[in-house]
């Protein structure tokens, strides 16, 4: 019999696993499934990975205590006794017994048991008691199946997870219960363990508080909000026009506390439902409020108790101080001068950022914030437009910025997401997207973003879930929308529905270029090169546009020049001095030998970009690699050092471009090795530039160290196929053919293309 808990049968891993093995093995098994067809396999695996990972950490922290008690014993030894080795003796088989059991397991089954009681219990009505929660939380602690630490947390891990997963009628009972026998409003590191759920938790505690802190007619006018908003009946024209404001408060006050407490979407849906009442029905339906835009609108119907937050603070309990700002007194006032220079400064950014001038919106949103610090779209604006503009610190700094200052705000979350997409942190990006969704339950951009972050977490199906839901609200527009869907369907296996995407997209948008753009892309990556072709040739009659002749240059294969050269040629044809076109004629030229033409073109391409403009750095590179084939190394290296200045504010990523290029040109490859590590050093988590070590590695012999490289990309982003293919390719190279072989297979069904991609770098298996 396997005495191994059943979370490490189910990932297939020993006794001894760290979180490493554990994210690997979650990895490898995720690839086995069909998460569109077997919901069931797919949630059983989430949790055995999920408690896996809470089991390892209890482990290290076990280990290190019992590192701490052998340093005491050593400082203090005890005397020696006869009867200490016995006693050793004795406690070793309860010690083996005790590694047998699933403790795991355990705190899962007596959740189990504590929500059939419960149901039993709400058969006929809500349990809105929370003594009774509290009588049935603390008899499943009293359960002797829970003695062991493990077992009672991932009980206490179960509750926290039930609570945040969406409000059910009597779960405002359940969450008063829970706070008082987990002790989690005065222990802030234990509900904090608890990961997500328990970060919202934490928040909402704070929120809940301060909820309290208001006079009594304000929590009184709340309250009977929050018993309105989880009963079925609609609510009237009238209703909605004097609860509004005080549901806005609440969202903007109480955002994670509400979301325990009520329906979001009913909350949501009351929001719909005043946005269409039509002008003239708020006229008859006077209710004695002002406009919005009146100064002192918003200190209408809110008697918030600021002298009570203020001696809160003063007294710096500590949960409290954490959450708030440093300032507790009032804004100084802002002239109505100030502020509607401030709003006319933001539509003026807002143009700025559709028309893709990025710094200039930046800046445009600076000045909206000198005449009104207290406007948080403006940092929200910022930070889209720093985004865009690749200063990712800054775009942090204000997504983050303008979240304190309103955490009803939609924008600002959906900046933040977009910063921890960049960062890799897809949890944290999910948890904004969504925010931003429960707030802006219209906006295709989120919901594709979400789906991208989706897909990031392998998950496949809410992927796909979120870009037809972005097709759906802009069926005209979002592209790369069909382009997710198909990988999905790529992912699982299904070649066939990927390929109708293709179709789907030149059926909605047949008169877009971009839908020819990606179509062609998704047979590509189907290995389908000729439907790709074919696919830019229906294009050019029905929306001709240059990208499409410079698509069909880059899918043509290295082989093909006069093919290449052709579509190059029809490029220029259309605009001589077109960057791309020059690029790719640059490359042809590389490519074919002809370095000094090589040389020309991308001299030529340089006279006509401006001293600051990014795209200087792809002819910089390209004339740096054709000096240094002539031996003009100093030429070269300063090319390469103009290049990385060139490639924006983002340092990591600057240097790891650098590193790339020169990787599959296969020319100074110490000194691609050099910004590599220049970029790791930056940004340790930059999968990209892992991947790009990597492969510098196995250009160079040291297949030992490529492998550990894409070990470490792969850590990060498991499916990422170019990481898998470099890895076989050094696995067989180092005599380790089965590994090489599976991480060849793995990358082929994710990618038809990728070891033509290698064989076009001159690596092949």
């Amino acid at each position: 019999m396997d005495n191994r808990h059943s979370f490490l049968l189910r990932l297939d891993l020993p006794d001894d696993a760290d979180e490493r093995s554990i994210r690997r093995a979650y990895a490898r098994e995720l690839k086995l499934i069909d998460q569109e067809n077997d919901a069931a396999g797919f949630q059983d695996l989430r949790e055995a990975y999920d408690v896996a990972l809470m089991w390892s950490r209890h482990v290290a922290a076990n280990d290190m205590e019992q590192a701490a008690d052998a340093d005491s014993a050593i400082a203090a030894p005890p005397p020696a006794s006869a009867a200490t080795e016995p006693a050793a003796h004795a406690d070793a088989a309860p010690a083996q017994h005790e590694a047998a059991v699933d403790h795991a397991a355990q705190g899962g089954e007596v959740f189990a048991g504590f929500m059939a009681r419960c149901q039993s219990l709400s058969s006929e009505r809500p349990i809105i008691d929370a003594n009774v929660w509290q009588r049935e939380l603390q008899a499943s602690l009293a359960d002797e199946r829970l003695i062991n630490i493990l077992a009672r947390d991932i009980y206490e891990h179960h509750v926290a997870h039930l609570l945040v997963a969406g409000w059910q009628p009597g779960h405002e009972a359940l969450l008063v219960a829970a706070i008082k026998v987990f002790n989690w409003d005065q222990d802030r590191r234990r509900v904090l363990s608890l990961g997500q759920a328990g970060a919202v938790l934490d928040a909402a505690i704070d929120q809940r508080t301060m909820f309290e802190l208001q006079t009594d007619a304000e929590q009184n006018r709340q309250r009977l909000l929050v018993q309105r908003l989880r009963e079925l009946k609609e609510p009237g024209t009238r209703e909605l026009m004097n609860q509004i404001d005080t549901l806005e408060t609440m969202i903007a006050r109480f955002p994670d506390w509400l979301a325990l407490i009520v329906s979001v979407p009913a909350a949501l849906h009351w929001r719909e439902l005043n946005g269409q009442i039509p002008g003239w029905r708020r006229k008859l339906a006077f209710i004695g409020r002002r406009k919005p835009a009146e100064a002192s609108y918003e200190k209408q119907g809110s008697s918030f108790n600021w002298g009570w937050l203020v001696f809160w603070v003063i007294l710096g309990l500590a949960r409290f101080a954490s959450h708030t700002g440093s300032d507790s007194g009032s804004p100084p006032a802002r002239s109505a001068a100030a502020v509607t220079d401030a709003a006319n400064l933001i539509d003026l950014g807002n143009q700025q950022l559709d028309q893709g001038n990025n710094a200039q919106a930046a800046a445009t949103y600076t000045r909206a914030i000198e005449r009104n610090p207290e406007n948080d779209m403006a940092y929200a604006d910022r930070a889209l437009a720093n985004y865009q503009n690749e200063d990712y610190y800054q775009a942090k700094r204000d997504s983050e910025k303008a979240v304190s200052m309103n955490h009803a705000n939609p924008v600002a979350y959906r900046a933040r997401g977009l910063v921890a997409m960049h960062e890799h942190s897809y949890t944290d990006a999910l948890a904004d997207f969504t925010r931003s969704i429960q707030l802006d339950p219209n906006n295709a951009f989120t919901y594709y973003q979400r789906g991208l972050a989706y897909e990031a977490g392998h998950v496949n199906a809410q992927a796909r879930n979120d870009a037809e839901q972005a097709i759906r609200l802009q069926p005209k527009i979002n592209t790369g929308a069909y382009a997710l869907i198909a990988r999905t369907h790529l992912a699982g296996g299904d070649k066939k529905k990927a390929a109708e995407q293709a179709e789907a997209l030149l059926a909605a948008m047949p008169d877009n270029h971009y839908s020819y753009l990606t179509a062609a892309r998704i047979y590509h990556s189907l290995g389908r090169t000729d439907a790709a072709l074919a696919t830019l040739d229906r294009g050019y009659k029905a929306a001709p546009d240059i990208s499409l002749h410079l698509l069909r240059s880059e899918l043509l294969p290295r082989s093909d020049v006069a093919g290449r050269l052709a579509a190059i040629q029809k490029a220029l044809a259309l605009n001589a001095r077109e960057p791309e076109a020059l690029r790719l004629r640059m490359t042809l030229e590389y490519d074919t030998g002809n370095y000094k033409a090589a040389i020309d073109t991308a001299t030529t391409a340089l006279a006509d970009m401006s001293a600051d403009s990014q795209e200087r750095a792809a002819p910089l590179m390209g004339r740096g690699i054709a000096y240094a084939r002539l031996g003009q190394h100093a030429a070269a290296t300063a090319d390469f050092t103009a290049a990385r200045s060139a490639l924006g504010p983002n340092a990591a990523t600057a240097a790891n471009n650098i590193c790339w290029y020169l990787a599959i040109r296969e020319v100074e490859l110490s000194t691609a090795l050099n910004n590599c590590n220049a970029a790791l050093t930056l940004d340790p988590k930059h999968v990209q530039a892992l991947d790009s070590k990597g492969f510098v590695l196995l250009r160079m012999g040291r297949y030992a160290d490529s492998v550990a490289a894409y070990d470490a990309a792969l850590a990060l982003r498991p499916a990422l196929p170019h990481s898998l293919y470099g890895r076989g390719i050094a696995q067989r190279r180092l005599g380790k053919r089965s590994e090489g072989d599976a991480d060849i297979k793995a990358a082929l069904a994710i990618n038809n293309n990728i070891a033509a991609t290698f064989a076009g770098y001159g690596v092949k298996q």
